[in-house]
C-alpha cells in the first residue's frame, strides 16, 4: 500500500470514528480542501508528522520526518524506541503508556533527543496525542516533531556560561 493510501485510510477511519473532532469536521465539510490537498500540506510543512502504532512503528510519516534524521523517505523504517536517546527513553515510554491507558487526554509536549543516521542526536519538541477506535481503546499515536536543536544547545551553553561565571565570582 502506498504511503498516501495508508494516510487516507487512517484519516478516513479517524474522521468517521471521531465525529466530535472539530478539525475532522472542518476538513470533511471544507469546500476548498480534499484529501490530496491535505496530504500536500502535510508533506510540505517544516515539521515531522508521524502516525505510529503502540509499538512505535510508523504507519505514516511525511517526508520531513526522515529528512530530520538524515534518511530518504523510502529507506526509513525505524520505530521511536530505536531513535530515542537512552536518557530520554523512560520518559517517552511513560508518555506512551499513559496514552495507551487513556487516549482521551490532551496532547503532551516532550523535549527529547532523536538519533540521526550519522550517529549524532538532535533535540526536538514532540507533541504527542492519540486516537481511539470505535470501542474507545487506543488506536494510533499522532506525533508532530519540531527540530529545536539550535535553541536547546543555545540554552545549554547559556546555562553552562552562567554556572562558570557564578563559580568565577565565588572564587574571586
Amino acid at each position: 500500500m502506498k504511503r498516501s493510501e495508508e494516510f487516507e485510510n487512517t484519516l478516513s477511519s479517524d474522521f468517521s470514528k471521531n465525529k466530535k473532532s472539530q478539525t475532522g469536521k472542518m476538513i470533511e465539510n471544507s469546500p476548498i480542501m480534499d484529501k490530496d490537498q491535505l496530504l500536500e500540506i502535510i508533506e510540505n510543512v517544516p515539521v515531522g508528522i508521524v502516525i505510529a502504532k503502540k509499538s512505535g512503528e510508523p504507519v505514516f510519516f511525511n517526508r520531513q520526518w526522515p529528512e530530520m534524521l538524515g534518511y530518504k523517505k523510502e529507506e526509513f523504517k525505524h520505530n521511536f524506541h530505536v531513535l530515542t536517546h537512552p536518557d530520554d527513553l523512560n520518559d517517552s515510554l511513560r508518555v506512551q503508556q499513559s496514552f495507551i491507558e487513556n487516549p482521551n487526554q490532551y496532547p503532551i509536549i516532550v523535549e527529547k533527543r532523536y538519533l540521526r543516521k550519522n550517529g549524532t542526536y538532535f533535540w526536538a519538541e514532540t507533541r504527542v496525542t492519540a486516537t481511539k477506535n470505535s470501542n474507545g481503546d487506543f488506536q494510533y499515536f499522532y506525533l508532530i516533531v519540531l527540530d529545536i536543536d539550535k535553541r536547546k544547545n543555545a540554552e545549554i551553553n547559556l546555562t553552562k556560561a552562567k554556572e562558570e561565571a557564578e563559580l568565577a565570582n565565588k572564587t574571586s
